[in-house]
């Protein structure tokens, strides 16, 4: 049928011809507008969709008219979802998403799905959740209010469906997963473990470390499937970080996906900031290790992978920040390894035995840390078994301990006197003590220098 465009009030002209007249380019707008409108009321209906369900949605879709609005458009997306079949807004709202994925359409869906009935929804949890899980949705922003929303999906989910969610855990944990790890607001990141929390009672389990049990290896099998290719933006990388700190005793179990994965990652040639999470990750595990990555007894079989592959490549001396960051890292998580209990004496002296010349040239770093750390690494090994130590190599021990007595910081200079306390000690109960009389001599005298120390600290130490 031919649309007419109203006539024209002030110069009673054909409408639209004159470019100068402000009513008839008003007048032709408000035309188009309103056809378009009841063409996609049209569509809708065809649908099955009611006009005023439609207009309710489209209202959710476009930008926020004001604060006012939402929660007036989320209940009129309630409202659609008891009373439409999900077959058909879930075709309308998914198809929209998939091409262009915003923080409003995930409002509209996770509104309509807080108003559909449980046995309307069950049928289509599995295909939901499968679609949040992709990439292009669970990861196209970093935005918080994108990441919110999409939140509000998995909790409504959760919500509505409760124990048929067990048909889809592995994807809505991937989906939460994915929000941990990309949020940046602290609250958000809570409220996403609240909602794994709610998931995991949702199933009958434990609490969220269960869950991470039940789903360890698929999680790390797609999260690790392109390690080769991180950086330190990966999200992969930021998702991988959440699977380490907060699986808890379930990491024990998934070491053969874990340790060959931080082997390739924290090689020198991959990204420098990269392997600085890494590292800080690694550290933080190693300390709670019997709770963490030694809950099965299994991580002394990977002690060699360790400190030969990843420490010892990463404590050589390369010239720059960075490359120094990196050694710093790398002498934390020495100590936090050989601090964490879960190694017996025998396996610290190989730890020993591979790495005390690279720990060696650590007390000469800029870094205060480094020196502190690298001394007190020191005094563990030869505490350890410095008695069984070769004496060859034990007597190139002290020069470098000794250097360290003149260090700019009163810490490293403790930590050094109480380490070569250690050495004299290891000497005094070691087979062949003629060997180390020249060395004694030498050291005796030179500790006579800082009896007079302005430190009284220093000097208690030296005596």
């Amino acid at each position: 049928m031919l649309r007419v465009n109203p006539p024209c009030l002030v110069f009673k002209h054909t409408p639209g011809r004159s470019a100068g007249c402000v009513l008839c380019k008003r007048a032709v707008r408000q035309t188009r507008l309103l056809t378009q409108d009841r063409d996609a009321q049209s569509s809708a209906l065809t649908s099955g969709l009611s006009s005023e369900a439609f207009q309710a949605s489209q209202g959710l879709w476009g930008p926020p008219a004001g604060g006012r609005a939402q929660p007036q458009c989320t209940r009129s997306a309630e409202l659609v979802g008891t009373f439409v079949s999900p077959e058909v807004f879930l075709r309308l709202i998914l198809s929209t998403l998939k091409k262009a994925p915003s923080a409003s359409g995930l409002l509209v869906l996770a509104s309509t799905m807080r108003g559909c009935p449980r046995e309307a929804l069950q049928p289509h949890l599995a295909a939901i959740a499968t679609e949040l899980a992709q990439a292009h949705i669970c990861q196209a922003s970093e935005n918080d209010l994108y990441l919110e929303r999409l939140l509000l999906c998995v909790q409504s989910l959760v919500s509505v469906c409760r124990e048929d969610c067990s048909v889809a855990s592995l994807q809505l944990m991937d989906v939460l997963l994915t929000i941990v790890a990309l949020a940046g607001a602290t609250g958000l990141r809570d409220k996403a473990q609240e909602t794994m929390d709610l998931l995991a009672r949702a199933e009958g389990v434990g609490g969220c470390q269960d869950l991470y049990r039940k789903h360890m290896g698929p999680l790390l099998e797609r999260v690790t499937a392109s390690h080769l290719d991180w950086t330190a933006h990966s999200p992969e990388l930021l998702q991988f970080s959440v699977i380490i700190t907060q699986s808890g005793p379930a990491l024990g179990e998934a070491l053969p996906h874990v340790m060959p994965t931080l082997r390739a990652c924290l090689q020198p040639s991959r990204d420098p900031q990269m392997r600085l999470k890494l590292f800080s990750i690694l550290s933080t595990v190693l300390l709670r290790a019997t709770d963490t990555i030694d809950s099965q007894g299994q991580f002394p079989s990977y002690l060699e992978t360790v400190t030969k592959d990843i420490l010892a490549p990463n404590l050589q001396w390369h010239a720059g920040r960075t490359p120094a960051a990196n050694r710093t890292a790398a002498v934390s998580c020495l100590w936090a390894l050989t601090s964490s209990e879960v190694l017996s004496a025998k396996q610290i002296q190989d730890v020993q035995e591979t790495l005390m010349p690279q720990v060696l040239t650590t007390l000469e770093e800029d870094s205060q840390m480094t020196r502190l750390i690298s001394c007190r690494i020191i005094n563990t090994f030869l505490k350890t078994s410095g008695s069984m130590t070769d004496p060859e190599k034990l007597i190139k021990i002290y020069p470098e301990l000794l250097k360290r007595l003149d260090d700019v910081s009163n810490d490293v200079r403790m930590a050094a006197a109480s380490t070569l306390v250690t050495w004299l000690q290891c000497v005094k109960g070691a087979d062949g003590k003629s060997y180390y009389q020249s060395s004694v001599q030498y050291l005796y005298r030179e500790l006579l220098v800082h009896l007079d120390d302005p430190e009284r600290a220093i000097q208690d130490a030296i005596l």
